[in-house]
């Protein structure tokens, strides 16, 4: 079963950004659409939101992490926070982690290519790929992405502009969840028991059925 989450970099006066996160059974995950937003207020945007995911068939989102700015200060707070307002039109907010070497370093790890094995076959595949992987129908976040700069102070870190704002959204998102478990096998000798041992385990699995 897929789970989609929202990943969200809010602005008015520049252009901001969210991304639609589909997350598959394993915990790899496909940032599938996007949204952008430019002078569009948080009532507005929630109603685009709404009508996005009900043209794209996503049942619902189960969280949407976004910047911590856009969230009370305190909670004695006074005023409707842009996070409050996307509350209220039936959104799941959660803020996110502002860290942002960490969270860099975390968008590297997702988009890193690993060993991952599928057991759901009836012949167990083997195969490379990143855990998190990005839809060619995201073109603003590619257009983007593909631009970002280090900081010249702070190497590990990203020289903050307005383009910054998806990948920032994405940043958020990465930093809120683990990093997929990888399932690495080692290349079996022919003569080795363990053919043996998965033909054994692919007959139980697929008696139970």
């Amino acid at each position: 079963m897929i789970h989609h989450y929202g990943a969200l970099h809010w602005s008015y006066a520049a252009r901001g950004w969210m991304g639609f996160i589909a997350v598959q059974t394993d915990g790899r995950a496909v940032l599938r659409h996007e949204l952008t937003f430019y002078k569009t207020t948080p009532d507005v945007a929630a109603t685009r939101i709404h009508a996005f995911l009900k043209e794209k068939g996503i049942p619902r989102l189960i969280d949407v992490i976004a910047q911590p700015e856009i969230f009370p200060k305190t909670k004695t707070s006074r005023g409707e926070t842009v996070s409050e307002t996307f509350r209220a039109r039936g959104l799941h907010m959660t803020p996110g982690d502002k860290d942002r070497v960490n969270g860099w370093a975390r968008i590297r790890a997702w988009l890193d290519v690993r060993t991952f094995r599928d057991d759901d076959r009836e012949v167990p595949r083997i195969f490379d790929a990143p855990s998190l992987q990005v839809h060619a129908d995201c073109v603003y976040f590619l257009d983007t992405f593909l631009t970002l700069v280090s900081d010249a102070k702070q190497p590990d870190d990203i020289d903050s502009t307005t383009d910054e704002y998806p990948a920032a959204a994405l940043r958020y998102w990465v930093m809120a969840r683990p990093l997929p478990p990888t399932k690495i096998v080692k290349t079996l000798p022919p003569d080795a028991i363990g053919h043996e041992i998965d033909a054994i385990r692919r007959g139980l699995r697929y008696a139970t059925r």
